[in-house]
């Protein structure tokens, strides 16, 4: 063969090979927003994409015809669909979504039948070019060595393409410019080939070009997110109201397409949200609560923290609830910069936290920065996306946890974001196994929703005055008053906010761990996702919450008189039905007496039969009541209970002398 005829034909294979890994990013890329990001999906898709190649390669031993002119259509049907495929990309919502309904084998089941059905067409014709090229260009009989030549130059090609695709045409033209690279491409070869019908191929080409330039498809971004909207709609009709409502009530503030998918924020009368790759991400809707506790909760907990590191910007409300202490840098890990960028229309909800000379962001991966980094941080937040995401497990295993207790100070304080919505309890057990590895105090917040995962080396607990010191400061009050109006709990601030505490984490004998080679998470979360996890119920409803808070007499709504030293204090919580209540207790006590004090969120005043209830436990008997008051005598004892009107609490104070105890509410 001689060198120039295999050049030309190498070129031609090379572009066709650089067009086809464009296609394959931008199909892989675009159809994860509607079937969804796991890496059973993807690998779903991708399977599909090379079980197309494989057809099409199979078939090309059937076509008998002229090579070169088949080859030339086979480019033109490539293109073709290339320029129709957002148009179809942007109707298949509703099967999407019927598709993430089903159980989890099933719902797989479909997706490849479904992505099959989408690919097939153009996957079949790249599968079918290669070989067809092949038979005109080489003469087996002859020499077999331009086969091997003539591979290389298409595999080259894919590289490149793929590449290119990711690092230039996605983020600097978005997908339509990509496929109009790539269709641009497919239709020039198709009209380079000198053979029959050469004219008419020219023509089709030039038609398909100006179909692609003058409609310029773009996604529909209100229709994206299929997969994760089925555990939000129960049905395909509220799927297609609320796809309705958005387009007619909302605006999309800021849209981007990139290596790393799409981002875009949008706006109603009501909310904002951050929608990542077709997933809300962050926003002031019910969002609005996890970001602000993910951030409040470790500095209310380590106000003096000096050096904070947050892990996943979303939309920046995390990392300004930690600038509103006194922390010298907050460190921002994020790999994303459209990410960056669609901060700006969450300014006024993050407090301008990007535009706090305190903030640094640093681009890139966040496990490889962090390690890389040298810093030693004082509270560090990770709050990455969910863990079934492709990439996203690798920030919930030993090693990123090894990484973390390597850069987290000696007393500080680590807080991992997870889903409950997700896991079932044996995941949250492997998972919180591997956290206890490196930080073996744990304590579990949430908001019935999210789980915050407070972590350190050291037993942790709140100081209730500094606490309360802290969030009377009028931009934090502000946000944990928000926090209370979004989840209806009509409570005191500093009671809104420790009503989020469930539990200290006691191992459970799970000796499982999540590792980078073993990620279990990853994977069971990714069978869950989109259903409601099974731990949650187990560990917050309807029992007794103990908050890790150190009371002292001032910490109290009333006034009274001890000269005991103090002993212990009970802060706790309890969620019956719709009512919460709210209980402090103080013990005061040495060698000879003790007094008990206890204030209790009521609606109004304690009834005969609870304070007949309250003496019963303590030994006594009602020696008097009157309005608001009831007293108590034991043998050697003596006690009170009242109500604060103003405050809408009750208290109770029981004494071992008899010396009648004087209290009033402040």
């Amino acid at each position: 063969m001689k060198k120039i005829r295999l050049l030309k034909y190498g070129i031609i294979l090379f572009l066709t090979g650089f067009a086809a890994l464009v296609y394959e990013i931008v199909f892989l890329k675009t159809l994860s927003l509607f079937l969804g990001q796991s890496i059973y999906a993807f690998s779903v898709m991708l399977a599909s994409f090379m079980f197309g190649i494989g057809i099409g390669s199979l078939l090309a031993s059937k076509f008998k015809g002229e090579p070169l002119w088949l080859f030339s259509l086979t480019q033109l049907g490539i293109a073709a669909y290339g320029i129709i495929y957002i148009p179809i990309l942007n109707n298949i919502s509703i099967p999407a979504f019927y598709i993430a309904t089903f159980p989890f084998y099933l719902h797989n089941a479909g997706l490849i039948i479904f992505s099959l059905a989408l690919l097939v067409i153009p996957t079949s014709l790249m599968g079918l070019s290669f070989p067809i090229l092949l038979r005109h260009v080489v003469d087996e009989k002859k020499d077999k060595k331009p086969i091997g030549q003539l591979f290389s130059f298409n595999t080259i090609g894919g590289l490149l393409g793929s590449l290119a695709a990711g690092f230039i045409f996605l983020p600097v033209f978005g997908v339509s410019g990509a496929l109009i690279i790539a269709s641009v491409i497919n239709l020039s070869v198709a009209v380079s080939i000198k053979t029959k019908f050469l004219l008419k191929r020219v023509v089709a080409a030039v038609v398909l070009l100006a179909i692609l330039i003058l409609i310029n498809p773009k996604i529909d971004v209100y229709s994206v997110g299929s997969f994760y909207n089925a555990k939000l709609y129960g049905s395909v009709e509220g799927f297609k109201e609320r796809i309705e409502y958005k387009r007619n009530n909302s605006q999309i503030l800021f849209s981007d397409f990139d290596v790393y998918g799409s981002v875009f924020v949008l706006q109603t009368e009501q909310y904002k949200v951050l929608y990542i790759n077709g997933k809300p991400d962050a926003g002031t809707t019910q969002d609005a609560t996890t970001e602000l506790l993910t951030g409040y909760i470790p500095m209310l907990l380590n106000d003096d923290a000096k050096k904070v590191a947050v892990v996943g910007l979303g939309s920046g409300i995390t990392v300004g609830a930690t600038l509103q202490f006194d922390a010298e840098r907050v460190d921002v890990y994020e790999i994303n910069p459209a990410v960056v960028e669609a901060n700006e229309f969450f300014d006024e909800e993050n407090h301008y936290a990007l535009s706090n000379p305190k903030t640094k962001v640093i681009m890139g991966d966040a496990r490889r920065n962090l390690a890389l980094s040298g810093e030693l941080y004082d509270v560090i937040v990770s709050e990455p996306s969910n863990p079934w995401i492709e990439g996203e497990g690798f920030l919930f295993t030993k090693e990123y946890y090894d990484i973390i207790d390597t850069h987290l100070s000696e007393k500080g304080v680590f807080v991992q974001w997870m889903g409950s919505y997700e896991h079932t309890e044996e995941t949250f057990n492997i998972l919180m196994n591997t956290v206890q590895i490196n930080f073996p105090h744990i304590q579990i917040w949430s908001d019935g929703t999210d789980f915050y995962i407070i972590s350190s080396r050291e037993p942790q607990k709140f100081n209730y005055t500094k606490t309360l010191e802290n969030i009377n400061k009028t931009t934090i009050k502000a946000d944990i008053e928000l926090i209370g109006a979004l989840d209806l709990r009509q409570l005191n601030p500093i009671d809104i906010f420790f009503s989020y505490f469930v539990t200290h984490y006691k191992a459970t004998g799970e000796t499982r761990i999540n590792t980078d080679d073993n990620s279990i998470v990853e994977f069971s979360t990714g069978m869950h996702s989109g259903k409601a996890g099974e731990i949650i119920q187990k560990l917050i409803n309807n029992q007794m919450k103990v908050f890790p808070v150190q009371l002292s007499k001032n910490d109290l709504d009333i006034e009274f008189n001890t000269n005991l030293p103090f002993f212990d204090s009970k802060y706790s919580f309890i969620q019956l039905g719709n009512k919460i209540v709210i209980s402090k207790q103080i013990i005061f006590k040495d060698e000879a007496n003790s007094l008990f004090v206890q204030t209790t969120t009521e609606p109004e005043t304690p009834t005969l039969e609870q304070a007949k209830h309250y003496a019963k436990t303590f030994n006594a008997v009602l020696s008097e009541s009157r309005e608001h008051l009831y007293n108590l005598s034991g043998t050697n004892s003596s006690g009170v209970i009242g109500y604060c009107p103003d405050k809408k609490q009750s208290y109770l104070l029981f004494s071992t002398t008899k010396s009648p105890v004087q209290v009033r509410c402040k």
